[in-house]
């Protein structure tokens, strides 16, 4: 029997309010989150990976309602209930029902916990503050839950700091499982751990799957932690997903070169292996603040195109890094005439032909280039926004490598 979606997410993204600069602080806005859009099935698990800052949590938080959507939709279709979450006004409600079909499994077992609370009160709390049901069954659910996540009876009378790392992550997952929720999040719920011990949550969560047909969104930044837990992966790259797939299609054959990149820098437990070196010409690295155009991953891309996204600030910045490492020299100025287009001025008349070396040397960036005495005029291209495009049944890749209109 086909399963049936539980959880579909409609092009949603988070903006962050912050502040700008200037003498008087206006309001300003950090897209955390761009244009997210996967279903997940009824007892699959899904991985998003991807380095720090690339959106993973906000995206598990945006899922359940703890930060307002910018734009898009979440539709939950749960056994008994469906429940929606959207950027509108007011299209919030049902939360508390919502939360209630949750559970969650944070990655630190220290700071998770009350240290105040005897762990019985930690996995009862949800649910006491749902109001589920009498006190006869909430100890029928612990009786339940405490072999499934191997824990002895008598640590319910424990504090959290008698516990092991190990443990006390059994109590919260415990606790996360106390209201038989649909869906589980877990937020890099073993980073914390030692390797022997991220084992034995890892299988653990694993059984708890097997027994229950739970539904699971892994947060990790740990290729082969999603490698064994999921049969889904999502790679993330500031904000947004640039590939998506089978969990083995992915690893037996990433395709977007920030994929490719992410799977080249595992270190495999064999000896003699070393890690693979693919060739990366921009050295560059992105930021959370400032989202590059076109391709969010084009200036660290060892194959970025013209097309790819370039602006005159990025050029200009490489230019002039190129010179100063070249000759040691500042003596440039830049004027950004439009989008697409900037003058260089040399300052240096003895550096110009250094200048104009390394101008070509990069000009694959550019549609034109002209030299008019010490004044370079560049052009640059229109950047392509790159689109995700459908590979095959399961995989999905947004890069203009794979664009057939970019072709």
């Amino acid at each position: 029997m086909k399963a049936s979606t539980l959880i579909s997410i409609n092009d949603i993204s988070v903006d962050y309010e912050i502040a700008s600069g200037g003498g008087i602080l206006k309001k300003a806005y950090l897209r955390a989150i761009q244009d997210i859009s996967f279903d997940i099935k009824e007892g699959d698990t899904w991985s998003v990976v991807g380095e720090s800052g690339s959106g993973k949590s906000t995206l598990a938080m945006a899922l359940i309602g703890l930060v307002p959507l910018s734009d898009g939709t979440v539709n939950y279709n749960f056994n008994d209930q469906k429940i929606t979450i959207s950027s509108k006004k007011g299209k919030r409600k049902g939360m508390k029902s919502l939360w209630r079909k949750i559970g969650i499994v944070f990655q630190d077992p220290f700071s998770a916990l009350d240290p105040r609370m005897l762990v019985k009160d930690i996995i009862s709390e949800p649910f006491i503050g749902h109001k589920i049901g009498k006190k006869t069954e909430l100890m029928k659910r612990i009786e339940k839950l405490l072999p499934l996540v191997g824990l002895r009876a008598e640590y319910l009378e424990y504090f959290p700091d008698q516990l092991s790392g190990g443990l006390r992550q059994r109590v919260s997952i415990a606790r996360a499982l106390i209201n038989e929720p649909e869906f589980i999040i877990f937020d890099e719920p073993t980073s914390s751990l030692d390797v022997s011990l991220q084992a034995q949550i890892l299988n653990l969560i694993k059984s708890i799957q097997r027994s229950t047909k739970l539904t699971y969104l892994f947060i990790t930044h740990n290729l082969m932690v999603a490698r064994y837990i999921s049969e889904n992966i999502i790679v993330m790259y500031l904000g947004n997903i640039l590939e998506k797939g089978k969990t083995a299609d992915i690893f037996e054959k990433p395709l977007h070169p920030y994929t490719q990149l992410l799977m080249a820098s595992i270190p495999l437990p064999e000896p003699g292996y070393e890690l693979k070196k693919p060739s990366a010409e921009r050295v560059t690295q992105g930021s959370g603040i400032t989202i590059p155009n076109g391709c969010v991953f084009h200036d660290r891309c060892p194959v970025a195109t013209p097309y790819c996204g370039w602006t005159p600030d990025e050029l200009i910045t490489i230019i002039a890094n190129e010179l100063y490492n070249l000759t040691g020299e500042r003596g440039i100025s830049a004027e950004i005439i439009s989008e697409t287009s900037f003058d260089i001025h040399v300052v240096n008349g003895n550096i110009i032909s250094e200048i104009k070396d390394i101008i070509s040397r990069n000009s694959k960036f550019f549609k034109t280039f002209r030299e008019e005495g010490n004044v370079f005029h560049i052009e640059l291209f229109i950047p392509w926004k790159p689109r995700m495009i459908k590979v095959d049944e399961y995989r999905e890749v947004k890069c203009i490598l794979f664009d057939k209109e970019f072709k």
